[in-house]
């Protein structure tokens, strides 16, 4: 019988998702038959960086198999804008392969997503694409975690979720700002190379990443503090405040 070992991390779920051996359980949220589904479907169809579903235990949480590596919010390169814009690309090419992975798949009549993606589309996506949910052994990333916000939706909006890890631009160095805007210009035209972006994608890019920063920002006010894991309710506001700020200024990089 194997011991259960609470997994550090997570945001809703905190304290929840637990390691049994080589395997980890964690709530079933609501959307949860549209998360397995989409599971078994992208095991069907090779696409390695996922966990497989392998059903659900005595006490109604889903069984995923562990992933070996390391997930963390604040990786050891994040302050080294270069390093960190190179991490982000090694993960857009993997969001190219899963969006590839996801044509064709057909969810169960009647499941329905956790929450609808604020930028529209018919790509199947993760959802929430940031350091905290992506594995990493060494420097390569190696699998993508809680899928409990899998939708449809532009796939851009998977591709610019990444830019929250790259923190763009930095409001933490307020006396950098400037430098800080002009390297998430250059991170985002380096995540549309990975992702293989057309030109018509390049354009949207800003666009779709000032609509997900607001809507990000709505859903944590939604969440309120208590359930978003929030320490304080000033560092809750703070938070709401950034996300606010970020999509204005992305919707200020539009181009026409």
């Amino acid at each position: 019988m194997h011991s259960e070992e609470p997994l550090v991390g997570g945001g809703t779920h905190v304290g929840q998702v637990i390691r049994v051996g080589d395997t980890v359980r964690r709530p079933r949220a609501a959307g949860a038959e549209l998360v397995e589904s989409f599971l078994l479907h992208l095991e069907r169809v090779g696409f390695e960086p996922a966990p497989r579903y392998r059903g659900v235990d005595e006490l109604g949480r889903q069984i995923l198999t562990y992933i070996e590596g390391v997930a963390v919010v604040a990786p050891s390169w994040l302050d080294d804008d270069d390093a960190n814009r190179l991490h982000l690309v090694d993960v857009a090419q993997m969001l190219h392969m899963l969006h590839a992975a996801g044509e064709g798949f057909a969810p169960p009549r009647g499941a329905a997503a956790l929450r609808s993606c604020p930028a529209p589309g018919t790509t199947w996506l993760h959802g929430d694409v940031h350091y905290g949910n992506l594995v990493f052994r060494g420097d390569e990333p190696v699998a993508l975690l809680d899928w409990d916000f899998v939708t449809r939706g532009d796939p851009l909006y998977d591709v610019v979720t990444l830019l929250f890890s790259a923190r763009c631009p930095r409001l933490d160095r307020p006396d950098e700002f400037e430098e800080r805007c002009v390297s998430a210009r250059r991170t985002l035209a380096a995540v549309l190379d990975g992702y293989g972006a057309d030109c018509e994608q390049r354009r949207r890019a800003p666009g779709v990443a000032s609509v997900m920063s607001a809507g990000a920002a709505d859903y944590l006010a939604d969440l309120g503090p208590v359930r978003a894991g929030a320490s304080s309710v000033a560092e809750f506001d703070a938070e709401i405040a950034r996300r606010r700020f970020l999509g204005e200024w992305w919707r200020d990089q539009t181009v026409a």
